[in-house]
């Protein structure tokens, strides 16, 4: 919102400013074990949650995803496992991703954003699969290093929480991504 400010001698007091649109969400994650993810990357994303009277195409009668509210949002814990980021959300409910590579994911059904600020508090990620190889050449086997290799979420809970990730092949060919939610995966190297 823009106001006009008047001021009157030296000191001004009393200035609020209310962003309408954007609110701050944070919140504590613990790891599977129940311990601080701390320092650790973590991708966040939102979507927007819709009744509906047709067939579910999240998987739950009479609910279906809407748009997402905001690209995935890459944040970091601090040492206490802590996060905050000030976002434009709807003073509505929405559904919320949330992804520490190696760690675990957590997909949270109904966040209610009404608030100016929105407190998760403690949330514990789950522990997830994983999926590894070897880039090999086609014709001799040998493997191979530095290949970018991309895995994009293809599903509903997946889509969630992981929407490109990226490793590259050791100097043995070997990748891994882990802490991932069950799902469907496309693999491109």
């Amino acid at each position: 919102t823009e106001q006009e400010l008047v001021v009157r001698g030296r000191r001004v007091q009393g200035v609020q400013v209310v962003l309408s649109t954007h609110r701050l969400l944070r919140g504590r994650l613990l790891a599977p074990t129940g311990q601080p993810a701390t320092n650790r990357a973590l991708t966040l994303q939102l979507r927007a949650t819709e009744a509906s009277a047709s067939p579910a195409t999240s998987g739950r009668p009479g609910e279906r995803l809407g748009p997402r509210v905001s690209d995935a949002l890459e944040l970091t814990t601090d040492q206490s496992g802590e996060f905050r980021a000030v976002l434009p959300l709807p003073p509505e409910t929405v559904r919320l991703g949330l992804h520490v590579p190696g760690v675990g994911w957590r997909a949270l059904e109904k966040v209610d954003c009404a608030q100016p600020a929105v407190d998760l508090r403690d949330v514990r990620l789950q522990a997830g699969g994983k999926i590894s190889g070897v880039v090999t050449e086609q014709d001799p086997g040998k493997a191979v290093g530095g290949v970018r290799v991309t895995l994009y979420a293809r599903t509903e809970p997946a889509r969630l929480c992981v929407w490109g990730m990226a490793v590259e092949s050791g100097d043995d060919g070997r990748f891994a991504f882990d802490g991932l939610p069950p799902g469907d995966y496309n693999l491109v190297a």
